[in-house]
């Protein structure tokens, strides 16, 4: 056992973790896997099995791992504390005290390693990397080894594949000394006290632009409640979504959609986090990945894919549902950002995806294919995917308003009431209190006890009677200690993204403490496993950070505790916030809504909208308690609304 340490501003969490519980350092250019003991792990068990883990600076992957040794044999650190931009491990040998620490180099694709020996070793000290350099996994780039030149001390790794675009150079110090046995490359050397260093550079011929998308000065949320563990969660969750920005050669920053296992852009996880990320103030970088995946959809008809690789390939072209998350994506950003001109570039693409589902619309069947659910069994026409659809025709409403084409706002209202109108026909099941999760061909409607369950209620598809016994049902049977199942009586895994979705629909029924409970569940996942990282599963499970594990958690503290629901293009911000009952006050103080910057304080008796910064009037509308308040703000200026 390892004790892990976590420093995050004041968050300084620990415990006594296993050895191999892994640890995530990263930054744009790319990312360290590596256990809390120092010693070389395996990581990975869908994709590459066991080689997910290690340094990769994109567009490769470097190493499988590093770790200390003295007379041959590892060492194994009895200490290791996480920071935001550093890990640090202690190690013991003997009375001589060891300290490793790795951090990612801001300039350029790299590592830096610095051991720092505190006593005399009688013996020497050996820095043993385990060489892995090779392409990302389904990139295109067949693996062919390397060779490995050394001069003095600088080691030179040239892939055998020139295909591989990169050579890896590693520099150490003086002290050192490098040997290379064909797979381990070593650096020996130290015996006394001092400093040794190794720094790792990949240098490709791919261009690597600092894109002002990352470097932009972002709005920084600061969530306070009585609840000092929840307020962490809040903290790590921004922090997460940070840790997982990409900025890779051969395609726009974007968010990593998970690690190890899904570190590409993905589709819906993508959409799912934008009113989170957008919430939490990553308003640029949210433009970049959506424009990032517009750019796929404009080459493939306006569909959207799933999955693209580190290099810019294609994996998954895109489940049923994605092209219409896509869409209220876009409704999403513009709300937060009322950005019309990026919204002029992606309206468009949202039109031609909108020509994939023209039956639908005309009430001839409903969309083919795998939803969020890829199951076998059900029939071919997916619950979420008829949801998410009704969803998109709201925001292509909402953008075609911004857009000034009122024939084409028309055009989407006439459509979203038909599908819900037809819905209601063909998908309820009355004995169930359900409505199916899928349907045949014949229109046999087949339940299976997913949890998607909980879309049509969350994308407002649902009628209010009917979305209420819904949402009473799945509390009912579809829900353990740990929130959401993924099928009742069948898998009872918890995932992060349904239990979120069950959240925002806890507080849009007013089932305050329900919802509040929830988000906690998916906080306490940065408590189990590696500390600091909010998981896929819950308690822990799959990637062990994951996109939409943050970005549901803020959705669920600003759309549900909080209320917020922007309109930036006509600087509207309404408010309805629901106060936990033994929650004297709470307060989020920089949520940033176009240009503008709020802060939000709620107590027991009131609630106070503060305009921190901004250029222009806004109008405010305040729901507490159904007193309602409607007022026009300047910077520098509050409004207060008393029950």
């Amino acid at each position: 056992m390892t004790l892990q340490h976590f420093h995050l501003d004041e968050i300084h969490w620990h415990a006594e973790r296993p050895g191999n519980t892994p640890i995530f350092l990263s930054n744009r250019h790319g990312y360290l896997v590596a256990g809390i003991d120092g010693r070389i792990h395996s990581y990975g068990d869908a994709h590459l099995v066991g080689r997910m883990g290690g340094l990769w600076l994109h567009p490769v992957r470097v190493m499988h791992g590093w770790q200390l040794l003295v007379n041959q044999q590892p060492l194994t650190a009895t200490t290791c504390h996480v920071h935001a931009d550093a890990i640090e491990r202690v190690y013991m040998s003997n009375d001589v005290v060891i300290t490793s620490r790795e951090q990612m180099c801001e300039e350029s694709p790299g590592l830096d390693l610095y051991v720092m020996v505190a006593g005399t070793l009688h013996t020497a000290l050996t820095l043993a990397i385990d060489l892995d350099v090779r392409g990302c996994w389904f990139g295109g780039v067949v693996d062919r080894g390397a060779t490995v030149q050394i001069d003095g001390t600088t080691a030179r790794v040239i892939p055998t594949n020139p295909e591989v675009g990169a050579a890896v150079v590693l520099q150490c110090n003086d002290a050192w000394q490098w040997q290379f046995d064909g797979q381990q490359l070593c650096l020996v050397g130290a015996v006394s006290s001092a400093t040794y260093t190794c720094q790792i550079r990949v240098h490709h011929d791919r261009v690597q632009v600092a894109h002002s998308q990352v470097q932009a000065t972002q709005a920084h949320p600061v969530l306070h409640t009585p609840d000092a563990t929840f307020n962490a969660y809040w903290r790590i969750a921004r922090h997460n979504m940070q840790q997982l920005i990409a900025d890779y050669p051969d395609i726009r920053p974007y968010f990593l959609a998970g690690i190890p296992e899904y570190p590409q852009l993905f589709g819906c996880d993508t959409t799912y986090s934008i009113p989170g990320l957008m919430g939490a103030g990553f308003h640029v970088m949210s433009r970049s990945a959506l424009l990032a995946l517009a750019e796929y959809a404009q080459r493939a008809c306006g569909r959207v894919p799933h999955e693209i690789t580190t290099n810019g390939r294609v994996f998954h072209p895109g489940n049923a549902q994605e092209t219409p998350q896509f869409a209220v994506a876009c409704g999403e950003y513009l709300a937060w950002s009322g950005d019309i001109d990026t919204i002029r570039q992606l309206y468009p693409i949202c039109v031609e995806g909108m020509a994939h589902v023209e039956g639908v619309l005309a009430g001839q069947h409903w969309p083919y294919g795998d939803g969020m659910v890829e199951r076998h069994g059900m029939g071919p026409f997916k619950l979420d995917s008829v949801a998410y659809l009704y969803h998109a025709l709201q925001s292509m409403m909402m953008m075609a308003d911004a857009l000034g084409d009122t024939t084409a706002q028309a055009h989407w209202s006439e459509a979203a009431t038909h599908l819900a109108t037809r819905f209601e026909q063909e998908w309820w099941m009355e004995s169930e209190s359900l409505y199916a999760d899928s349907l045949h061909r014949d229109g046999t409607p087949q339940l299976d006890g997913h949890w998607t369950a909980i879309v049509p209620g969350h994308t407002g598809l649902a009628m209010p009677e009917r979305r209420e016994r819904v949402y009473a049902r799945i509390r009912r049977d579809f829900v353990n200690q740990w929130g959401l199942v993924h099928t009742r009586e069948r898998e009872e895994l918890v995932w992060t993204l349904p239990t979120g979705l069950l959240a925002l629909e806890a507080f849009a029924q007013s089932d305050v403490e329900t919802g509040l409970q929830l988000l906690r569940n998916i906080g306490v996942t940065s408590e189990h496993g590696s500390l600091g990282l909010l998981k896929e599963l819950i308690p822990q499970g799959i990637c062990f950070v994951q996109l939409w594990s943050t970005g549901l958690f803020v959705q669920g503290v600003t759309q549900g505790l909080f209320g917020i629901s922007p309109d930036a293009p006509t600087r509207h911000l309404a408010i309805d916030p629901q106060l936990p009952a033994d929650w004297p006050e709470m307060s989020l103080r920089d949520v940033a809504c176009g240009d503008a910057r709020f802060a939000i304080h709620v107590t027991s008796t009131h609630v106070t909208v503060e305009y921190m910064a901004g250029t222009k009037p806004w109008l405010v509308t305040v729901n507490f308690d159904d007193v309602m308040l409607q007022q026009t703000v300047v910077p520098g200026t509050s409004c207060v609304v008393t029950r």
